[in-house]
């Protein structure tokens, strides 16, 4: 599972080359930015998700274009900006549909700060464990208020708390 895919060429074909038996994995990919969904045209094997991946299924405001952050996550909004919306997929409940505990998934996770609210809803809901191995990029930088790499340590601590490899 890529969440926040960008292109095929900057993180799919990577871990295509460079993850063990990467070949006998489904491959599914989360992108909103629609510049760089052309990128997986030519590759029917990864199954492209247009949503972001989020808390609820329905739809949420972003910053702009070129940053693709939740609006209300974001410290540099400008205040006379509507952004954009996209829909969202609450990301709990995929995994609960599409996947058991004896399954193994993988799942990349840049999501531009939306880790700091979608992992905490991964946790509470106990979906975080149907996730095997998780690599995940934070953004404590981005966020409204002052923060720093430790929220994202504790994340991490959290998560591997609970039995997921990250």
């Amino acid at each position: 599972l890529n969440f926040g895919a960008r292109t095929y060429d900057t993180s799919t074909a990577w871990f295509l080359k460079h993850y063990p038996h990467a070949n006998l994995l489904e491959l599914k990919a989360w992108e909103i930015m629609k510049r760089y969904w052309s990128s997986f045209d030519t590759h029917p094997e990864v199954e492209l998700h247009r949503e972001a991946v989020w808390v609820s299924n329905g739809s949420i405001a972003f910053t702009n274009p070129d940053m693709a952050m939740p609006r209300h996550l974001s410290r540099h909004v400008n205040p006379s900006s509507h952004g954009f919306k996209v829909p969202t997929i609450d990301i709990s409940d995929y995994l609960v549909r599409n996947f058991r505990k004896s399954d193994f998934v993988v799942c990349k996770m840049d999501i531009e700060g939306a880790e700091f609210v979608v992992i905490p809803h991964l946790i509470k809901t106990g979906t975080i464990t149907l996730i095997d191995e998780l690599f995940l990029e934070s953004h404590p930088w981005r966020l409204p208020h002052k923060s720093n790499a430790n929220k994202g340590l504790y994340l991490v601590r959290k998560i591997r708390s609970m039995g997921v490899y990250a």
